[in-house]
């Protein structure tokens, strides 16, 4: 937000924010799925939700390999 109202670029620090917030949201969804075991399959019990849903908000910001390539084009890798 302070990257924004300064008038800085801001768009490899949306990039690599929304990168590592969906690897992360990932993480603990399919460690609360590992930890309520076969109850999480179910698909009335809301950890199977919240592991749909976690899977759901990495394609839908954009997959991690585009957000990794936008992230090196702004870093000038012209190849990646």
């Amino acid at each position: 937000m302070r990257a924004w109202e300064n008038n800085e670029d801001y768009i490899e620090l949306s990039a690599m924010s929304k990168l590592e917030s969906c690897k992360l949201v990932r993480l603990v969804a399919d460690e609360c799925l590992q930890l309520y075991g076969a109850r999480g399959y179910v698909n009335n019990h809301f950890i199977s939700r919240f592991y749909r849903d976690s899977r759901l908000l990495s394609i839908s910001t954009g997959s991690e390999e585009m957000m990794l390539k936008s992230i090196a084009m702004i870093n000038g890798f012209k190849d990646a």
